[in-house]
C-alpha cells in the first residue's frame, strides 16, 4: 500500500475493517510491509492479531516478532495481547527479555526486548 488510508466518514468498526483488509493485502503481497500511525492506533496489538487470525483461518503456519524498545513494553504488550484473545501470557503469546523468557513451543506471537547493538556514552 503506497498510500495512506481515507477513513473520512466511516465510523471506527468500519474503519477498523478497512485498515485490517487493507494490511493484510499488503503483507500477502509484499515482502516487506511499514506500518505507521499513531500512538493507541493498534500497530503492536491488533495488527499482529490480524496476520495470526487470518493464518489460522486459512490453516497456514505463522510466528509474528514484535520488537519492543523498553523490557517493561514486551511483557505489557505480550500481556495484553494474549488478554485479548483470551489466553495467558505464555500460551500462544509470549515474551523474551535477556534472560528472561515466558512462552511455549507452540508459542506463535512473541514480544521481544530490543537491545541496542552497542551503547554510546557522552562526556
Amino acid at each position: 500500500m503506497n498510500h495512506p488510508l481515507q477513513l473520512v466518514g466511516l465510523n471506527k468498526k468500519e474503519a477498523r475493517t478497512l485498515c485490517r483488509q487493507q494490511i493484510l493485502e499488503a503483507v500477502c503481497g509484499n515482502q516487506v510491509v511499514l506500518i505507521s500511525g499513531e500512538t493507541g492506533c493498534g500497530k503492536t496489538t491488533q495488527v499482529p492479531q490480524y496476520l495470526l487470525d487470518e493464518a489460522w483461518q486459512q490453516g497456514q503456519a505463522c510466528r509474528v516478532l514484535c520488537t519492543q524498545p523498553r523490557r517493561i513494553s514486551a511483557v505489557s504488550v505480550a500481556d495484553r495481547v494474549a488478554t485479548e484473545r483470551g489466553e495467558t501470557s505464555g500460551d500462544t503469546v509470549g515474551y523474551t527479555i535477556r534472560l528472561e523468557s515466558k512462552y511455549a513451543v507452540h508459542n506463535v506471537c512473541h514480544s521481544v526486548h530490543e537491545m541496542p547493538a552497542c551503547h554510546e556514552s557522552y562526556t
